[in-house]
């Protein structure tokens, strides 16, 4: 997977089946740029580089066109922006091209189970646990609350 530029050099760009971008990070990201008028009726594929780590408010121009028609069928295949916390993606700004990285639904965070070796945890019931748990689930890690995958 790499980043660059795609440029229609102001034609007409219609996506019916897949259209796929590649995210490295926060300024290392595949763009469609030059298009007259995007017209997306199918799936937007965002991948994602495995220890993506963007941050909340990070914006990413996918797309650069004088006019953007979004199909009612569109669909989203989108990859985590920032995995370790669980962040995700807002998707309203689409039409001007920009995806936004957005809050953990519900503000709980997400943590990877190796994380938790020198944290004190606890269930949602107050009790402490000695060790860090085997299912996943939503603790109080450290005084927030983290979804364990």
């Amino acid at each position: 997977n790499t980043a660059g530029n795609l440029n229609f050099g102001g034609g007409g760009l219609t996506v019916n089946g897949i259209a796929q971008t590649y995210v490295g990070g926060s300024s290392s990201y595949s763009k469609f740029t030059n298009i007259g008028t995007l017209t997306l009726n199918g799936t937007l594929v965002v991948l994602c580089k495995e220890d993506l780590a963007l941050n909340v408010g990070d914006e990413l121009k996918l797309f650069d066109a004088a006019s953007v028609k979004l199909g009612s069928n569109l669909k989203f295949v989108l990859g985590e922006p920032n995995a370790a916390l669980g962040l995700t993606w807002d998707t309203s700004r689409l039409n001007e091209g920009i995806l936004v990285v957005a809050p953990a639904p519900d503000g709980i965070l997400s943590i990877h189970a190796a994380e938790l070796d020198h944290a004190e945890i606890y269930t949602l019931n107050g009790m402490k646990l000695r060790k860090r748990p085997v299912r996943a689930g939503i603790y109080v890690v450290d005084g927030k609350k983290m979804m364990l995958r």
